[in-house]
């Protein structure tokens, strides 16, 4: 069919597997299998491209959550370094307040002293 453009490769391909999977439930099986499926109420049947589908997607969806993780990682790094430097910031600049206020001091004790009485 699929040489006949009927199906298209993909088609052909599920079908191909399908059979496949019935042939080796037909010749592997045993009582005990059939048993245990007829307990379990039967498998749900998975087509071939489904499983390739759900396998890509599960690696993919792993690996994003993988670099995702790093992501948070590297930008909770950032922020503590972030915060380290605000913090020395701070402290810098409250230095430098208390500075400027002794030299105020100074200036306003100078003029004082250097004032004609």
């Amino acid at each position: 069919l699929h040489t006949q453009n009927e199906l298209d490769i993909i088609e052909a391909d599920e079908i191909s597997h399908c059979v496949n999977d019935v042939l080796i439930h037909m010749t592997d099986g045993n009582n005990v299998e059939r048993r245990v499926v007829t307990v379990m109420g039967g498998e749900i049947y998975e087509l071939h491209t489904e499983r390739l589908i759900r396998e890509t997607t599960e690696k993919v969806t792993a690996e994003v959550t993988a670099e995702f993780q790093e992501q948070i990682a590297e930008d909770k790094k950032q922020i503590a370094e972030s915060k380290k430097q605000i913090d020395e910031d701070k402290k810098q600049i409250a230095e430098d307040k208390e500075r400027i206020a002794a030299l105020e001091a100074r200036i306003a004790e100078l003029e004082k002293n250097n004032k004609p009485a």
